[in-house]
């Protein structure tokens, strides 16, 4: 078994990325001489043993013929679902301990980021990047591989959310972008190209400060709240679902208590 692979979303529809009336495939994007994708794969193909691609089956074949046949491009399961259908595909595709999820268009991904990820992670299910704010970056994030292999069995084709993968981890390691500078001072590794004004972006900046930390106890809550709305017990997944949110504001973790919250919500809609 291979330490780390790096499965690829390459699944979107890049809408912030459109200009004129005929759509155009931002991942075959050249810059630098080369498509967007391929600048992707190239960086994280230093580091991976294993890379795979997971799209839309209209575009396997185009993508097929970009990246060769050291790449392995599969299809969305089902094609017409969220990126977690990409993961889904993907990682029964693969045999590595470690998987690096990442979006298609982060072209500036450097290795030495990945390297520091999985040294990181440790007795973890995931480490992901933390910015001050509390924003996490769901997809340039490394997770155990059996890990998502159980938390996507377990979310099923209702959830659309990558943040998902990290509020089912037994234990999550969240590092700091202030740490990541050690490797990648610009950030650019954590850089999507959304829009075309995107690919002029030279850094990210970095307001505050963060510290890493690892966290436990957040993934009963939430399991318990899925395993509660999907027997139709919506109180109980409310309450479930709200002691995870207290758990992300305690840590100041927004991003994920927003999405808890979201979570409440709902439940509150179908009580």
């Amino acid at each position: 078994m291979t330490e780390l692979g790096a499965l690829v979303l390459a699944g979107g529809y890049g809408r912030r990325f459109q200009t004129g009336g005929k759509w155009r495939d931002k991942l075959l994007e050249v810059i630098g001489g080369k498509p967007l994708l391929l600048k992707t794969i190239e960086a994280v193909s230093e580091v991976s043993a294993e890379v795979v691609v997971a799209t839309k089956p209209e575009r396997a074949k185009a993508y097929s013929q970009v990246l060769g046949s050291k790449v392995k491009v599969v299809v969305d399961d089902p094609p017409t679902a969220s990126l977690l259908a990409g993961v889904r595909s993907g990682v029964k595709e693969m045999d590595a301990e470690y998987v690096l999820l990442i979006a298609g268009d982060m072209p500036y991904v450097r290795p030495e980021v990945i390297e520091l990820l999985l040294r990181r992670i440790g007795s973890s299910d995931v480490a992901v990047p933390l910015w001050p704010d509390g924003r996490v970056e769901p997809l340039l994030t490394i997770y155990r591989r059996e890990h998502l292999l159980e938390i996507i069995d377990m979310l099923g084709e209702e959830r659309e959310r990558a943040s998902d993968l990290i509020r089912g981890a037994n234990e999550a390691f969240f590092i700091s972008v202030n740490e990541i500078r050690s490797v990648d001072y610009d950030l650019r590794s954590l850089k999507s190209i959304n829009t075309p004004e995107d690919l002029r972006v030279k850094r990210l900046e970095v307001v505050g400060r963060a510290s890493s930390f690892s966290l436990r106890g957040h993934a009963d809550h939430f399991r318990r709240g899925l395993k509660a709305y999907s027997e139709g017990l919506y109180l109980e997944a409310l309450k479930a679902f709200a002691k995870e949110a207290e758990v992300y504001r305690k840590y100041k973790l927004t991003h994920l208590e927003k999405h808890a919250m979201l979570d409440v919500r709902k439940c509150s809609e179908r009580r």
